[in-house]
């Protein structure tokens, strides 16, 4: 379970009832999408050059 540190709630009673099975895979989806794009940082000497330079020229 997620905390967020805040004595807020987390959710609407709307927002509950709206759960669907679809968003299961779509949280699953972007974590995987996340993860590759990790592996490709991690991995591609050019791009993570492309990224300094986008970097530095303000790029953000």
């Amino acid at each position: 379970m997620l905390d967020a540190g805040t004595p807020c709630a987390g959710h609407t009673v709307e927002m509950a009832a709206a759960v669907a099975p679809g968003g299961d895979r779509c949280v699953l989806d972007g974590a995987k999408a996340l993860a590759m794009t990790v592996i490709d940082h991690r991995t591609d000497p050019e791009l993570r050059e492309q990224e300094r330079v986008a970097w530095e020229a303000g790029a953000r």
